[in-house]
């Protein structure tokens, strides 16, 4: 549809911020809880897939699965 730019960009920075990060996290969080037992590359792949899926953006997806598995690692 014929969306003026303008309400475009202001609707996209409304979208992303605090809740679109956390979010992102939660549901992350829980897919990766939920795939235990898997090659962490597997667990990775995944992941991304179904946050992609969800409409998330691959530069934040990595960011946030970055953390994931240095948290883990340090467990």
């Amino acid at each position: 549809k014929r969306v003026p730019p303008a309400i475009m960009k202001r609707a996209i920075k409304e979208v992303e911020g605090p809740d679109y990060t956390a979010s992102l996290q939660k549901l992350a969080e829980v897919k990766w809880k939920s795939l235990h037992g898997t090659h962490h590359l597997t667990r990775q792949a995944k992941t991304t897939a179904y946050l992609l899926q969800k409409g998330y953006e691959r530069t934040h997806i990595q960011q946030v699965l970055t953390g994931i598995i240095t948290r883990n690692k340090n467990l």
